[in-house]
């Protein structure tokens, strides 16, 4: 969580959407300002109310891992979610986290995990005779 207040603003883009950015604090290692950025489509009302709930969501450090490694993601998400889920979704996400997904990207830094890496993975999965692994939605 950042140690100064959160603030952010909002400018059109040339696509006539929004852009909201939001200062997340600095870097631990070289101490320069980091930010979050976010868009978003929608009159410029809406674009307000996404930008202070976007706010709300540094302030909570959900912006904070872009620097961090798949892994740490990783338990972030399932801990985030656990709450919401049942005991035994719970355990089949735990799983599918800790028997494949880490193993694959967990020590890869998240700013260098791409798509491609992703469906590679699903389709070795599928194609060496391991079952489908559900789809982990991103929400």
């Amino acid at each position: 969580m950042p140690s100064v207040s959160v603030h952010g603003r909002e400018s059109e883009t040339a696509s006539k959407g929004w852009e909201s950015i939001a200062y997340t604090g600095r870097h631990r290692r070289t101490g320069r300002k980091t930010y979050a950025l976010q868009t978003f489509n929608g009159t410029k009302r809406e674009a307000n109310a996404a930008l202070n709930r976007f706010v709300v969501e540094v302030e909570d450090g959900l912006h904070q891992l872009a620097t961090g490694i798949v892994g740490d993601l990783l338990d972030r998400w399932v801990e985030m979610r656990t709450p919401e889920w049942s005991r035994s979704t719970t355990r089949q996400q735990v799983s599918i986290v800790e028997h494949h997904l880490k193993p694959q990207f967990g020590k890869l830094a998240i700013r260098k995990l791409r798509a491609v890496a992703i469906d590679g993975f699903c389709d070795s999965l599928r194609g060496t005779g391991g079952r489908s692994i559900p789809e982990v939605s991103a929400n």
